[in-house]
């Protein structure tokens, strides 16, 4: 089924091929722009719109050599409603940092630890340069940063960040959340996340995972 996407000017941008979706999660879908082979689209569900124009202009100053930002609104016939972003398509080397929780892994592709101190720093850099912003990340887990077998790094996700002026879902992966200080979304439950991510790759081990006899959950 195809999909037309619009401007705000009603402008008709593109035809999108639902067929052609490339992933989907729980607030939207993936599907390749025809027209420019570097660009994805995100159609989000319904009820699950979580960008407006004074949050796209917001996203838009985060660094580029660390964050995939949104590069265009795409509205609906009428030019009012939002229904979904363009990004930039990351190349097929690029895969979850979570996939280096795993010891084989690493072992198989030479993650060695130069490699995960490179990741490591970039981590520390891009976070401390979204929160220089007033931005908050949230959902700051191994599923929403890319890697490659060289250390390069990517955020992705960003639609989701907690600009000034609009909060954050709080929709976020168990293993990272801060219950410590009441599990929402600021800048220490960002450093908090961080620690986890980074204490799992370096260690491969959730630091705050196991079974105890009394304490069941995370919560």
């Amino acid at each position: 089924m195809a999909i037309s996407v619009y401007n705000k000017q009603q402008q008709k941008i593109y035809t999108l091929d639902n067929s052609k979706e490339i992933a989907r999660g729980g607030e939207g879908y993936l599907v390749i722009v025809p027209t420019n082979p570097k660009l994805v689209a995100k159609i989000y569900l319904p009820n699950c719109v979580n960008i407006t124009e004074n949050k796209f202009a917001y996203l838009n100053k985060l660094d580029d050599r660390y964050f995939v930002k949104p590069q265009e609104l795409l509205y609906d016939k009428t030019g009012k409603n939002i229904i979904g972003i363009t990004m930039e398509y990351l190349p097929s080397n690029i895969y979850p940092l979570d996939v280096i929780f795993n010891k084989s892994y690493c072992l198989k592709h030479n993650i060695d630890f130069k490699i995960k101190e490179k990741i490591t720093n970039t981590l520390i850099e891009a976070v401390k340069s979204a929160h220089s912003l007033s931005i908050d990340i949230g959902d700051l887990s191994g599923l929403n940063i890319m890697i490659t077998d060289q250390g390069d790094v990517k955020f992705i996700d960003v639609d989701s960040y907690q600009v000034p002026g609009i909060k954050h879902s709080n929709k976020l992966l168990e293993d990272i959340r801060d219950y410590l200080y009441g599990g929402t979304v600021c800048v220490n439950s960002d450093y908090y996340s961080l620690s986890v991510i980074i204490f799992n790759f370096l260690t491969y081990l959730h630091p705050f995972k196991g079974v105890h006899k009394k304490i069941g959950k995370l919560s």
